[in-house]
């Protein structure tokens, strides 16, 4: 009897940065473990999407019993992507020692009635990372004092796993040594009464060398009471449901636009009475998004004067910027040279930083250097 593949779930990474709205810089491929488990039940993973074989309505993943989910790993292809994604601003975390996670153990979509499966919240596509990724023994510091029998691990559906524990002796501490030899890679929460649920990425040796990761939790005889009904591949009897569409819907970076505008040397100009000003792009039929600057304030830059003109709120990253407005830096009197507007560049994710305000406070800004 001849085996038809028929699809069971695919999943898609979407990015506001790029014109086209994909995201052709994350690269999606399944884990060696979930290789393996792809393998045994007789499916095929192309292009994003997992097929399950067929032969006359009898197929491997009735019979599916397994915990684990089919996981992926998502690499990025292009240095800047962390640059031009909206995430939290925590200079802590550090990109060696983090990873994105994404997963169906919770029912979200875009909009009410949406067909696809969002793989995090709405809106909210980094809520989950970067998670820390810690090995199987590692030292974490909790708000408040514990005992071991305060300590709770859960995996990413939110059960609880069993798991050797931690090195205390004696009375409740801060500082404990977590022992998790033996628990098998994937995302966890450690609970502790009084505090915070610590969220980390159990990886053995060390943290994999890949931007995000994806779970996928199929249900089946052992974990179908478990995998939300909308987001379930396979029912605890073993009926296929789907197939199903997921998608990660990633928002581009906003940060405050700084324009430093610097003489060209033996020039002496003066640009106190110019001002930013935005419009459509030529032959565009929608108007151009309203963007407000601050009146330039005058400083130096290797001694040379320099005016500096700053957004007054964040604006959006994004491939072609030229498609949606046009920014010009405008005279707005009478000038010497006769030369009273000036069309401007962009901002890039490569002139874009985390710096901290006087305050201790973190921003994104993106200085762009313009030099007349």
């Amino acid at each position: 009897m001849s085996t038809r593949y028929k699809e069971l779930f695919s999943i898609r990474c979407r990015h506001a940065y790029f014109s086209d709205g994909r995201c052709p810089v994350l690269e999606l491929t399944p884990t060696s473990d979930c290789g393996r488990l792809i393998a045994r039940y007789r499916c095929l993973f192309r292009a994003g999407t997992v097929y399950y074989g067929d032969e006359g309505g009898e197929n491997l993943l009735q019979s599916f019993d397994e915990t684990v989910p089919f996981k992926f790993s998502l690499t990025s292809t292009w240095p800047d992507l962390d640059r031009c994604t909206d995430s939290p601003l925590d200079p802590v975390v550090r990109p060696d020692k983090s990873v994105y996670y994404f997963s169906n153990a919770r029912e979200e979509r875009a909009t009410p009635g949406a067909e696809e499966l969002l793989l995090h919240p709405p809106g909210l596509a980094s809520a989950n990372g970067p998670l820390p990724v810690e090995t199987a023994q590692f030292v974490h510091v909790f708000e408040q004092a514990v005992s071991a029998s305060d300590l709770r691990l859960f995996d990413g559906l939110g059960c609880p796993v069993a798991w050797k524990g931690a090195d205390l002796l004696g009375e409740p501490v801060k500082s404990v040594s977590l022992d998790l030899q033996g628990v098998r890679p994937g995302r966890y929460s450690i609970a502790a009464k009084g505090s915070e649920r610590y969220e980390f990425y159990l990886s053995f040796p060390a943290a994999p060398k890949v931007w995000g990761l994806v779970d996928i939790f199929l249900g089946g005889r052992a974990s179908a009471k478990n995998v939300p009904e909308a987001c379930r591949l396979i029912d605890e009897d073993g009926k296929i449901r789907g197939p199903l569409s997921f998608v990660i819907l990633l928002n581009a970076r906003r940060s405050f636009w700084r324009y430093l505008v610097v003489n060209q040397p033996g020039s002496n100009r003066s640009y106190d009475n110019f001002r930013i000003v935005t419009g459509s792009p030529i032959g565009s039929k929608e108007s151009a998004p309203v963007i407000e600057f601050r009146d330039p304030v005058r400083t130096k830059i290797n001694g040379t004067d320099c005016w500096m003109f700053e957004s007054r709120t964040e604006m959006d990253l994004c491939e072609k910027p030229s498609e949606h407005y046009e920014l010009c830096l405008r005279s707005t009197g009478r000038v010497a040279d006769g030369v009273a507007s000036f069309a401007l560049p962009y901002a890039s994710p490569q002139n874009t930083l985390l710096e901290q305000t006087d305050a201790g406070a973190h921003r994104v800004c993106s200085d762009i250097y313009v030099n007349l």
